[in-house]
């Protein structure tokens, strides 16, 4: 009879690596079953276009030079008003909104029951309405006119300098929690008495209503009530419900809102929070109660029982979301070519999280540390930003317009507070699905950035973290302090490699590898590893 035995003098050298990224975080399935483009985890990273990992930008409390840095409250200077212009730095920044005519731009925020404008590089508070006490308040512009509800006191119009009740009754707005700008109209829903109920203003007008005419009810055999609005291609008004979502066609040169259209999309799929609802394109993502869902992929899943979610390979994320707080809290918004979605995780009751999705690579980048409660696109000066609002009381602006050859420190904080990034890789198994291998070296490929301190960990067999380099590598400088303490200066175009030497973490089934940073910029290219598989021969 043969006997097996094992002899480590005839291993064999075996490789494998993590060359690109471009398949983003897949958290849900073993380490050791991803695809070769895929991670276990990433944050507060983005993918580059070329498939390698970057820390993401940092966050600022200034518009492109705009506000100089500087928010004013009557006489109160940014840098000694520390957390937010109310006074209070627990009050979350209920809505916040761009507000743009031919003849002005603002930013418009409300925050303890206030509404402030920032116009001529100044933050000042606008009187005449007092917003509901920690609701949402969405707002809609038509024309020259910015509309804001809370969903408890009348709508609001602003025009840029005051706000003007816009009463109730049959030839005004309804309260409603609600609006939305779709063809020359505002759409308001939402509305306590009737929540199946959708409403349209007069055309060019959202001062109008007519209450009778252009009121319509919405799916209102499956019971539940609206729970959300985004404007669809072309005439299609899509209102989501609970448990359930409809696809309305408003001909605006409609006499009467009766001859509109209601075409059910899906009777068992709804929207948890309208402010999650953001058009990509010529679909629709939102987060519906078992993940982040799209339009276009419950139409083309309709042949099949029920459609996944496209978040299916994040779901061990999806499942740490505060499912009560994320209603009406989770907030979502398409930005140059990435899903940010915000929502509370654990037992946080307010967001503070952001998952991404990159709509190029069709894949989760993973998540960013940010409290965001709303975002929305600006267009200061022909300079387009992201700005989105927060629970701990700010607006913040996104550095992605910086140019990388103008990075600096700054550019990779939040608010001038440094943060963590990270990358865990897949299991390396180099291609053994029976033998053992011993670990032999890695190699780390670095792009020059401004990360000062990089640290490399390595798990074996999803056991506990180790160190692999003792001492950080500085990409900054383009230094890499090597394990014998030897500095070896790189030009700045030339790629970072540092190998470090494995064969002490013993022999194991796969390997994963984390690369991170506490401050800072660190761009991974690739990550390379080999061992010796540790094969069972035959004696005869």
């Amino acid at each position: 009879m043969p006997v097996n035995y094992n002899d480590s003098l005839d291993d064999q050298l075996a490789f494998d690596a993590c060359l690109t990224f471009v398949g983003g975080q897949v958290s849900n399935v073993r380490a050791n079953l991803l695809d070769p483009t895929q991670y276990s985890e990433g944050l507060n990273v983005d993918i580059d276009r070329f498939g390698a990992v970057a820390t993401r930008r940092g966050s600022e409390r200034e518009l492109g030079g705009l506000l100089d840095e500087k928010w004013e409250d009557v006489s109160t200077n940014w840098e000694s008003y520390t957390n937010n212009w109310t006074g209070n730095p627990t009050v979350k920044v209920d809505g916040v909104s761009y507000y743009d005519t031919p003849s002005l731009e603002q930013l418009v925020a409300v925050s303890n029951q206030k509404v402030y404008k920032n116009a001529n590089a100044i933050w000042s508070e606008v009187s005449g309405y007092t917003p509901a006490s920690g609701a949402n308040v969405e707002m809609a512009q038509l024309v020259d006119k910015l509309y804001l509800t809370d969903g408890t006191n009348n709508v609001r119009s602003y025009d840029g300098s005051a706000f003007t009740d816009e009463g109730t009754g049959t030839g005004n707005p309804p309260i409603c929690k609600y609006l939305i700008t779709h063809t020359n109209r505002v759409f308001a829903a939402g509305i306590g008495t009737v929540p199946d109920a959708l409403y349209a203003s007069d055309l060019i007008d959202g001062s109008t209503w007519d209450n009778v005419n252009f009121q319509i009810r919405v799916g209102g055999s499956v019971g539940d009530p609206i729970t959300g609005l985004a404007s669809w291609m072309g005439q299609t008004l899509v209102v989501f419900k609970q448990r359930s979502c409809f696809a309305v066609t408003t001909d605006p040169q409609a006499s009467t809102a009766s001859s509109w259209t209601v075409e059910n999309i899906d009777t068992k799929i709804g929207c948890v929070s309208h402010r999650s609802i953001a058009q990509v394109g010529q679909d629709i993502f939102f987060l519906a109660p078992d993940g982040i869902r799209t339009v276009k992929s419950i139409l083309e899943g309709a042949g099949r029982a029920v459609s996944e979610p496209i978040s299916i390979g994040i779901q061990d994320v999806i499942d740490t979301i505060n499912w009560n707080a994320a209603i009406d809290k989770a907030a979502g918004f398409f930005w140059r070519n990435h899903y940010i979605l915000s929502v509370p995780t654990g037992s946080s009751t307010t967001n503070n999280k952001c998952i991404i999705y990159n709509t190029v690579t069709k894949s989760f980048v993973g998540t960013w540390d940010w409290d965001a409660t709303q975002f929305t696109a600006t267009a200061f000066n022909g300079e387009v930003r992201l700005a989105f609002s927060t629970e701990s009381g700010k607006v913040m602006f996104f550095q992605d317009h910086v140019k990388e050859a103008s990075e600096v420190a700054a550019t990779y904080q939040d608010d001038g507070v440094d943060y963590e990034s990270h990358i865990l890789t897949r299991g390396l198994s180099f291609g053994q699905q029976f033998n053992e291998v011993l670990p032999n070296h890695t190699e780390l490929e670095l792009k020059p950035a401004l990360a000062e301190r990089v640290n490399i960990r390595i798990s074996i067999d999803e056991g506990e973290e180790s160190v692999v380099n003792q001492n950080p590598i500085n990409t900054a400088t383009g230094s890499v302090t090597l394990p014998f303490d030897r500095p070896v200066t790189f030009p700045a175009t030339v790629p970072l490699r540092s190998s470090y030497n494995l064969i002490n973490k013993g022999p194991c089934r796969e390997m994963q590898f984390k690369v991170r940073t506490d401050a800072g910029k660190m761009h991974v290219r690739g990550i390379r590893a080999s061992a010796y598989v540790n094969t069972l021969d035959q004696e005869t």
